[in-house]
Protein backbone atom coordinates (compact mmCIF):
# COMPACT_ATOMS: atom_id res chain seq x y z
CA UNK A 1 0.00 0.00 0.00
CA UNK A 2 1.49 3.08 -1.03
CA UNK A 3 2.03 6.01 1.53
CA UNK A 4 -1.01 8.17 -0.11
CA UNK A 5 -3.16 5.21 0.06
CA UNK A 6 -2.44 4.95 3.60
CA UNK A 7 -3.24 8.29 4.74
CA UNK A 8 -6.50 7.96 3.00
CA UNK A 9 -7.80 5.07 5.26
CA UNK A 10 -5.97 6.13 7.83
CA UNK A 11 -7.80 10.49 8.60
CA UNK A 12 -8.09 11.85 11.54
CA UNK A 13 -10.43 10.12 14.16
CA UNK A 14 -11.89 13.88 14.39
CA UNK A 15 -12.69 14.37 10.49
CA UNK A 16 -14.15 10.66 10.22
CA UNK A 17 -16.90 11.17 13.45
CA UNK A 18 -17.50 14.71 11.68
CA UNK A 19 -18.52 13.14 8.81
CA UNK A 20 -20.35 10.74 10.91
CA UNK A 21 -21.88 13.34 12.87
CA UNK A 22 -23.28 15.04 9.15
CA UNK A 23 -24.19 12.03 7.65
CA UNK A 24 -26.16 10.95 10.49
CA UNK A 25 -27.73 14.55 11.31
CA UNK A 26 -28.59 14.52 7.29
CA UNK A 27 -30.64 11.64 8.23
CA UNK A 28 -32.07 12.82 11.27
CA UNK A 29 -33.07 16.15 8.84
CA UNK A 30 -34.73 13.58 6.72
CA UNK A 31 -36.56 12.12 9.00
CA UNK A 32 -38.19 15.13 10.75
CA UNK A 33 -39.34 16.53 7.79
CA UNK A 34 -41.07 13.51 6.73
CA UNK A 35 -42.66 13.61 10.35
CA UNK A 36 -44.01 16.65 10.14
CA UNK A 37 -44.77 17.01 6.55
CA UNK A 38 -47.15 13.95 6.89
CA UNK A 39 -49.07 15.63 10.16
CA UNK A 40 -49.43 19.18 8.03
CA UNK A 41 -50.39 17.79 5.51
CA UNK A 42 -52.28 14.41 5.83
CA UNK A 43 -53.77 14.72 2.41
CA UNK A 44 -51.11 13.11 1.00
CA UNK A 45 -52.25 9.72 2.44
CA UNK A 46 -55.79 10.63 2.35
CA UNK A 47 -56.64 11.10 -1.35
CA UNK A 48 -60.62 11.42 -1.24
CA UNK A 49 -62.63 14.39 0.33
CA UNK A 50 -66.29 15.64 0.91
CA UNK A 51 -66.95 19.35 1.60
CA UNK A 52 -70.24 20.77 2.71
CA UNK A 53 -70.16 24.81 3.56
CA UNK A 54 -67.36 25.34 6.50
CA UNK A 55 -66.49 21.71 6.74
CA UNK A 56 -63.49 19.20 4.52
CA UNK A 57 -63.53 16.01 4.99
CA UNK A 58 -60.36 14.35 3.56
CA UNK A 59 -60.41 10.23 3.77
CA UNK A 60 -58.69 7.09 2.31
CA UNK A 61 -60.17 4.96 0.09
CA UNK A 62 -63.02 4.98 -2.76
CA UNK A 63 -65.00 8.22 -2.88
CA UNK A 64 -68.03 7.40 -0.40
CA UNK A 65 -71.84 9.18 -0.34
CA UNK A 66 -71.51 8.54 3.49
CA UNK A 67 -68.92 10.98 4.34
CA UNK A 68 -70.27 13.33 1.90
CA UNK A 69 -73.76 13.17 4.49
CA UNK A 70 -70.97 13.36 7.44
CA UNK A 71 -69.41 16.45 6.35
CA UNK A 72 -72.98 17.64 5.48
CA UNK A 73 -74.58 17.18 9.08
CA UNK A 74 -70.82 18.17 10.62
CA UNK A 75 -71.00 21.73 8.67
CA UNK A 76 -75.46 21.74 10.04
CA UNK A 77 -73.52 21.03 13.50
CA UNK A 78 -71.34 23.95 13.20
CA UNK A 79 -73.51 26.68 11.60
CA UNK A 80 -76.20 26.09 13.08
CA UNK A 81 -74.94 27.63 16.14
CA UNK A 82 -73.12 31.25 14.19
CA UNK A 83 -69.44 29.35 13.47
CA UNK A 84 -67.93 27.40 10.89
CA UNK A 85 -66.80 29.92 7.83
CA UNK A 86 -67.41 28.70 4.15
CA UNK A 87 -64.88 31.22 2.89
CA UNK A 88 -62.61 29.54 5.09
CA UNK A 89 -63.35 25.85 5.88
CA UNK A 90 -62.03 23.36 8.33
CA UNK A 91 -60.26 20.51 7.62
CA UNK A 92 -60.59 17.35 8.90
CA UNK A 93 -58.14 13.85 8.48
CA UNK A 94 -61.04 11.13 8.62
CA UNK A 95 -60.03 7.27 9.31
CA UNK A 96 -62.97 4.56 8.97
CA UNK A 97 -60.47 2.40 10.06
CA UNK A 98 -57.58 2.11 12.45
CA UNK A 99 -54.82 1.47 10.31
CA UNK A 100 -53.75 4.89 8.96
CA UNK A 101 -55.27 6.53 12.33
CA UNK A 102 -52.92 4.28 14.84
CA UNK A 103 -49.51 5.95 12.26
CA UNK A 104 -50.73 9.61 13.09
CA UNK A 105 -51.56 8.97 16.63
CA UNK A 106 -47.96 7.87 17.13
CA UNK A 107 -46.49 10.33 15.22
CA UNK A 108 -48.87 13.13 16.89
CA UNK A 109 -47.83 11.55 20.45
CA UNK A 110 -51.44 10.67 21.08
CA UNK A 111 -53.29 7.35 22.70
CA UNK A 112 -54.33 5.35 19.94
CA UNK A 113 -57.96 4.92 21.95
CA UNK A 114 -58.16 8.65 21.07
CA UNK A 115 -61.71 9.38 19.21
CA UNK A 116 -59.92 12.44 17.29
CA UNK A 117 -57.06 15.04 18.37
CA UNK A 118 -56.13 18.36 16.65
CA UNK A 119 -52.56 19.73 16.43
CA UNK A 120 -53.71 23.88 16.83
CA UNK A 121 -50.23 24.84 15.64
CA UNK A 122 -50.11 23.00 12.31
CA UNK A 123 -54.71 23.63 12.03
CA UNK A 124 -55.10 19.80 11.56
CA UNK A 125 -57.68 17.75 12.84
CA UNK A 126 -57.84 13.70 12.62
CA UNK A 127 -60.97 11.67 13.55
CA UNK A 128 -60.97 7.57 14.18
CA UNK A 129 -63.96 6.66 12.42
CA UNK A 130 -63.41 2.87 14.54
CA UNK A 131 -63.23 5.04 18.05
CA UNK A 132 -66.34 6.70 18.00
CA UNK A 133 -68.47 3.99 16.23
CA UNK A 134 -67.40 1.66 19.28
CA UNK A 135 -67.71 4.04 21.67
CA UNK A 136 -71.48 4.88 20.88
CA UNK A 137 -72.47 0.98 20.58
CA UNK A 138 -71.35 0.29 23.56
CA UNK A 139 -72.69 3.31 25.45
CA UNK A 140 -75.99 3.10 23.85
CA UNK A 141 -75.48 7.12 23.04
CA UNK A 142 -75.88 8.58 25.81
CA UNK A 143 -75.66 10.94 27.45
CA UNK A 144 -76.26 13.12 24.89
CA UNK A 145 -74.43 16.55 23.85
CA UNK A 146 -71.10 14.69 25.09
CA UNK A 147 -68.06 12.86 24.24
CA UNK A 148 -69.63 9.66 25.54
CA UNK A 149 -72.40 10.63 22.62
CA UNK A 150 -70.32 8.24 20.00
CA UNK A 151 -71.16 10.66 17.46
CA UNK A 152 -68.74 11.61 14.28
CA UNK A 153 -70.94 14.83 14.19
CA UNK A 154 -70.06 15.49 17.50
CA UNK A 155 -66.38 14.39 17.57
CA UNK A 156 -65.88 16.31 14.31
CA UNK A 157 -67.47 19.59 15.19
CA UNK A 158 -65.61 19.39 18.93
CA UNK A 159 -62.09 19.10 17.52
CA UNK A 160 -62.55 21.66 14.73
CA UNK A 161 -64.40 23.59 17.27
CA UNK A 162 -60.73 23.56 19.26
CA UNK A 163 -59.18 25.45 16.11
CA UNK A 164 -61.64 28.27 16.05
CA UNK A 165 -61.57 29.34 19.76
CA UNK A 166 -57.48 29.36 18.77
CA UNK A 167 -58.24 31.33 16.24
CA UNK A 168 -60.26 33.56 17.42
CA UNK A 169 -58.54 34.31 20.90
CA UNK A 170 -54.94 33.01 19.96
CA UNK A 171 -52.72 30.36 21.09
CA UNK A 172 -50.88 31.86 23.52
CA UNK A 173 -54.15 33.09 25.44
CA UNK A 174 -55.46 29.53 24.73
CA UNK A 175 -52.48 27.75 26.33
CA UNK A 176 -52.90 29.69 29.27
CA UNK A 177 -56.72 28.57 30.05
CA UNK A 178 -57.83 26.28 32.53
CA UNK A 179 -58.93 23.27 31.17
CA UNK A 180 -62.55 23.49 31.58
CA UNK A 181 -62.29 26.51 29.18
CA UNK A 182 -60.61 25.18 26.85
CA UNK A 183 -62.87 21.96 26.55
CA UNK A 184 -66.36 23.51 27.63
CA UNK A 185 -66.19 26.04 25.13
CA UNK A 186 -65.58 23.54 22.02
CA UNK A 187 -68.43 21.24 23.60
CA UNK A 188 -70.56 24.70 23.35
CA UNK A 189 -69.47 25.29 19.83
CA UNK A 190 -70.04 21.60 18.82
CA UNK A 191 -73.81 21.27 20.69
CA UNK A 192 -75.34 24.57 21.03
CA UNK A 193 -76.60 24.45 17.49
CA UNK A 194 -78.91 21.74 17.94
CA UNK A 195 -79.95 22.43 21.12
CA UNK A 196 -80.88 25.81 20.18
CA UNK A 197 -82.95 24.11 17.10
CA UNK A 198 -85.68 22.84 19.54
CA UNK A 199 -84.03 19.83 21.54
CA UNK A 200 -85.69 18.36 24.51
CA UNK A 201 -82.52 18.19 26.53
CA UNK A 202 -83.02 21.36 28.17
CA UNK A 203 -79.81 22.62 30.14
CA UNK A 204 -81.16 22.31 33.58
CA UNK A 205 -81.96 18.60 32.34
CA UNK A 206 -78.75 18.06 31.87
CA UNK A 207 -77.73 19.60 34.88
CA UNK A 208 -79.94 16.95 36.27
CA UNK A 209 -77.54 14.19 34.44
CA UNK A 210 -74.52 15.94 36.10
CA UNK A 211 -75.82 15.39 39.32
CA UNK A 212 -76.84 11.66 38.98
CA UNK A 213 -73.86 9.52 40.14
CA UNK A 214 -75.31 6.56 38.08
CA UNK A 215 -74.42 8.05 35.17
CA UNK A 216 -70.98 8.44 35.91
CA UNK A 217 -69.31 5.38 37.23
CA UNK A 218 -66.26 3.47 36.00
CA UNK A 219 -64.55 5.03 33.39
CA UNK A 220 -67.09 7.58 32.27
CA UNK A 221 -66.02 9.52 35.81
CA UNK A 222 -63.35 11.70 33.74
CA UNK A 223 -65.91 12.82 31.45
CA UNK A 224 -68.20 14.18 34.13
CA UNK A 225 -65.62 17.29 34.53
CA UNK A 226 -65.97 17.33 30.50
CA UNK A 227 -69.49 16.99 30.22
CA UNK A 228 -69.47 19.86 33.31
CA UNK A 229 -67.67 22.14 31.20
CA UNK A 230 -69.46 22.35 28.46
CA UNK A 231 -72.50 22.69 30.45
CA UNK A 232 -71.11 25.17 32.35
CA UNK A 233 -69.79 27.47 29.36
CA UNK A 234 -73.39 27.02 28.32
CA UNK A 235 -74.69 28.61 31.63
CA UNK A 236 -72.01 31.43 31.25
CA UNK A 237 -73.17 32.14 27.49
CA UNK A 238 -76.33 31.63 27.08
CA UNK A 239 -77.91 32.22 30.77
CA UNK A 240 -75.85 35.23 32.18
CA UNK A 241 -74.92 36.39 28.18
CA UNK A 242 -71.18 36.43 28.59
CA UNK A 243 -69.57 36.92 25.49
CA UNK A 244 -66.08 34.82 24.72
CA UNK A 245 -64.08 37.50 26.09
CA UNK A 246 -65.90 37.43 29.04
CA UNK A 247 -65.47 34.16 29.39
CA UNK A 248 -61.53 34.13 28.91
CA UNK A 249 -61.12 36.38 32.35
CA UNK A 250 -59.44 34.77 35.66
CA UNK A 251 -62.24 36.16 37.87
CA UNK A 252 -64.92 33.64 35.89
CA UNK A 253 -63.67 30.30 37.82
CA UNK A 254 -64.68 26.87 37.52
CA UNK A 255 -66.09 27.21 41.40
CA UNK A 256 -68.21 30.50 41.10
CA UNK A 257 -69.43 29.49 37.87
CA UNK A 258 -70.12 25.88 38.59
CA UNK A 259 -71.77 27.38 41.87
CA UNK A 260 -73.79 29.84 40.20
CA UNK A 261 -75.40 26.93 37.73
CA UNK A 262 -76.20 24.19 40.53
CA UNK A 263 -78.28 27.64 41.89
CA UNK A 264 -79.82 28.19 38.91
CA UNK A 265 -80.48 24.56 38.44
CA UNK A 266 -82.71 24.45 41.60
CA UNK A 267 -84.38 27.65 41.17
CA UNK A 268 -85.88 26.10 38.02
CA UNK A 269 -86.98 23.07 39.06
Amino acid sequence: MSKESFKKVKQPLGRRLLHWSIRVAAVLAVLFAVHVGLLAFPQILLKNTAEAGSVVIHYPGSPDPAIQALAETTDHRLRAGGFGDPDSPEHIFFFPDQGLYSLFTRLARQPTEAQGFGISALGTTYVSGTRVEALGRRTGGAPQYSVWEGSLPHTMAHEIAHLIMVDSIGRSTWVGLPQWKREGYPEYIANIGLIREGSTASLPSRIEILLDDDSWLGPRSWDRIHYEAGLMVEFLLEVQGMALEDLLADSVTREGTRSAMLEWGRSTV
